[in-house]
């Protein structure tokens, strides 16, 4: 009879093991996945910022000196940095396994400054005699 117990017990022990192992592997599975999709919604955000910021530059540099506009445009989380020189502009984003840099380059003469710092910011780009400002 006590080899009865014990043989239940072992059992029992068994199967919860082999449930927890299944449990393990699906949560660590998921979180791959989960991770991989932040940073491509990341990297697909900064892609549209960039664009987005790229166009409105060379509409407002073909329209000449003194057109600017105003954008809202929300810089997403793990920007290292943005680097707006020359007819480029770059972003190094932080994703889960390395950094990535996305840029564009513009038929325009570009400067200007933007922050890092995620959330939504208003954006000013204006003509100047040889390209355009992008600042906040």
């Amino acid at each position: 009879m006590i080899n009865k117990k014990s043989q239940i017990s072992v059992e029992y022990v068994a199967l919860i093991s082999f449930v927890i192992l299944i449990i393990m592997a699906v949560y660590l599975t998921s979180y791959s996945y989960t991770n991989s999709t932040k940073d491509t919604v990341v990297t697909n955000q900064a892609s549209t910022v960039i664009n987005n910021l790229i166009d409105n530059a060379e509409a407002v540099s073909n329209l000449g000196y003194p057109s600017k506009t105003t954008l809202k445009i929300y810089i997403p989380i793990n920007i290292k940095s943005i680097n707006i020189s020359d007819k480029e502009i770059t972003f190094v984003v932080y994703t889960s396994s390395q950094e990535v840099e996305i840029s564009q380059i513009s038929s325009v003469n570009l400067t200007g400054d933007i922050s890092t710092t995620p959330g939504l910011r208003e954006i000013i780009i204006e003509a100047t005699t040889n390209g355009a400002l992008i600042r906040e």
